[in-house]
């Protein structure tokens, strides 16, 4: 009966092991910032690349950070002229691609930031994916007005 006992308890410790593993998605971030903007700016948007490292989609279901009320995946749009965000529900990261978040295309908008971002700053993320898996990420602020000599130029 004893042993029994011993075997229940390392069989639940190990399913509980191979859940926590389960639930960590293959999510790669480079190249990632958000954008410090003035004193009394209460929206931002962070940059980076998307890379799934893993042999299954993922599909960003929402995102979250202590630093804003929400977070949300925008993508900038032109039409007749004008420019407009429109929220992007459900982003598709195919097993293995990249997906470029960048000024004027798809982006991070960090809304109701609770304080302002000043450089340096550590913005933390929590991406939560429909399959229930979930990364973090830890993105520097990097100030709009030092942008300019951060761009990186691809050939």
């Amino acid at each position: 009966m004893q042993l029994t006992l011993i075997k229940r308890r390392t069989l639940i410790i190990l399913v509980g092991c191979m859940s926590a593993m389960m639930v960590q998605a293959e999510l790669l971030v480079e190249e990632g910032f958000v954008r410090g903007l003035p004193p009394g700016q209460v929206n931002t948007a962070a940059f980076m690349a998307l890379v799934n490292a893993g042999t299954n989609d993922l599909i960003l279901q929402t995102v979250s950070s202590s630093v804003a009320e929400k977070a949300e995946v925008h993508i900038t749009q032109h039409s007749n002229g004008m420019m407009t965000m429109k929220r992007v529900n459900n982003l598709v990261i195919a097993a293995g691609e990249r997906v470029q978040l960048e000024p004027g295309g798809r982006h991070l908008m960090l809304l109701g930031l609770h304080q302002p971002l000043v450089e340096g700053d550590d913005v933390k993320l929590q991406f939560t994916f429909t399959d229930g898996s979930q990364a973090a990420v830890t993105l520097k602020v990097r100030s709009v007005l030092n942008e300019s000599t951060h761009q990186h130029h691809h050939h």
